[in-house]
């Protein structure tokens, strides 16, 4: 499901933007790195043992491209935090989800939170890129933001740790 909405998203970011007198690209702090990270794939993969195995993952550096696709969207306000308000639920709810199905199956090694991806290394680095994002909101917010990303937190931190994934840490 995510990968379907990621790509719908960009097809339809990429058509507003392609419309004659429509929006342009939102220029972001990020690409720049990403261009360079894409380039130091593709040429990591260009001169690899075996670069017809290399090549496939030099898209993981389109990763990058929902930086600017996310800025794009947020340029007004309210969007931004009626979106950032649908993500948090959506992760409090995944990550109650998670724990709940954690201890249901027994909460000892090697039984780890999975989410509903499926693999511990996966919801890890779902979960880390979420509680980093809380953490932002919690310093940087005040009032019913700052409460909401620590309650979200709170959640997060316990399925994190569950993972058992020292690249999550």
């Amino acid at each position: 499901p995510i990968s379907i909405t990621l790509v719908l998203t960009a097809e339809q970011t990429l058509a507003i933007w392609w419309r004659p007198g429509g929006p342009r690209w939102v220029r972001t702090p990020v690409d720049l790195p990403a261009l360079g990270w894409l380039v130091a794939l593709a040429l990591s993969a260009t001169f690899a043992q075996d670069p017809g195995a290399s090549w496939p993952r030099v898209t993981k550096g389109l990763l990058l491209l929902l930086v600017p696709v996310a800025a794009y969207h947020a340029r007004e306000e309210t969007r931004a935090r009626h979106a950032l308000a649908v993500l948090f639920v959506s992760a409090g709810a995944a990550a109650i989800y998670a724990i709940a199905r954690f201890v249901a199956q027994g909460p000892e090694f090697p039984n780890r939170v999975k989410g509903l991806v499926g693999h511990p290394l996966t919801y890890g680095g779902q979960v880390m890129l979420l509680a980093a994002l809380a953490t932002a909101v919690a310093v940087r917010c005040r009032g019913h933001w700052r409460w909401g990303a620590l309650a979200l937190l709170a959640l997060l931190l316990p399925a994190l740790a569950g993972t058992y994934t020292r690249s999550a840490w």
